[in-house]
């Protein structure tokens, strides 16, 4: 059976869509490999680019793959045991498919990339990456793994039909995501409250105006041993990771938006027009409005 019709097999309520958009554009697309590959390795099964606006949903059992869902922008839910886990951009869930569960959208619209796939190592793995009861991880802005899968996906869409390299990028993804997964509980334990507080306000309030001495009269904290202790704890220092926040929540209402150019940049936290501009260029090689352009077309 073909991994798309052992998909569909395995759908439990059948799958709720925006009636603007046909189901062939919801189903994954199979992947095929050779048998000897399927003892040793895991494997790719099938793969998406989902862009969804309500409704959206599906419940799936029994189908016999695992499942990493990212999400690029908006927000989905998964569901499991009576357990929901909010699906934010920039996060990835691993997801065991023969366990039933309800994948759904929570705000529209809801992008996402989905890799189905199988393979001796993978119980291990899911095991390892599912350890602290959390299925569900947010990568920091400086770690690879995004780009890894955006890489992967781009592999299989042009037809790349070696498994060793799909392997390959499978294991960098999962590995990695272990290691920072554990790097940061581990890190997590022993963070001094205030670094954390100072990290939510930027994720969550990131439109607000910071500076090192503003947040050093909040937390009443030194500006230098706040620094210096960001930098070790993040990976970046807290205006760069700040920054960095802001400029992925541009390129979101670039893409689902049309806000003008400088009512973007006011909006996730930028009041010099200019300043944003040439920030974004210096973080992605092109202006916003080049941006929004490219994006625009990759999505028709």
């Amino acid at each position: 059976m073909d991994f798309k019709d052992s998909f569909i097999h395995s759908l439990q309520t059948g799958l709720s869509l925006a009636r603007s958009i046909s189901m062939e554009d919801y189903l994954p697309v199979s992947v095929k490999l050779p048998e000897e590959a399927e003892e040793y390795l895991p494997f790719l099964l099938g793969y998406g680019y989902i862009k969804t606006s309500f409704p959206y949903y599906y419940e799936l059992a029994g189908l016999k793959a695992y499942c990493l869902i990212y999400t690029e922008s908006g927000t989905g839910l998964y569901t499991i045991d009576n357990n929901s886990y909010s699906l934010s951009t920039g996060s990835l869930v691993f997801i065991n498919c023969q366990q039933k569960h309800r994948i759904e959208i929570k705000q529209s619209p809801w992008q996402y990339r989905v890799y189905f796939m199988s393979g001796q190592p993978l119980p291990y793995l899911y095991k390892a990456i599912t350890s602290e009861g959390n299925p569900v991880y947010s990568f920091k802005p400086v770690s690879s793994v995004p780009n890894k899968l955006l890489k992967l996906y781009g592999l299989l869409d042009s037809g790349n039909a070696n498994y060793f390299l799909h392997s390959k990028f499978l294991l960098d993804i999962l590995l990695e995501t272990i290691l920072e997964k554990k790097q940061a509980e581990e890190q997590s334990a022993h963070l001094p409250e205030y670094l954390i507080k100072i990290k939510q306000c930027f994720d969550e309030n990131y439109n607000t105006k910071y500076s090192l001495d503003s947040l050093e009269e909040t937390f009443h904290i030194s500006k230098f041993q706040l620094c210096r202790e960001f930098t070790a704890a993040y990976g970046v220092s807290p205006i760069h990771y700040l920054n960095t926040v802001r400029i992925n929540a541009a390129k979101e209402a670039l893409v689902y938006t049309d806000k003008r150019i400088n009512e973007i940049g006011r909006s996730t936290g930028f009041d010099n027009t200019n300043h944003f501009i040439r920030l974004f260029k210096q973080k992605t090689g092109v202006t916003p409005l080049n941006y929004r352009k490219a994006e625009i077309r990759l999505q028709m």
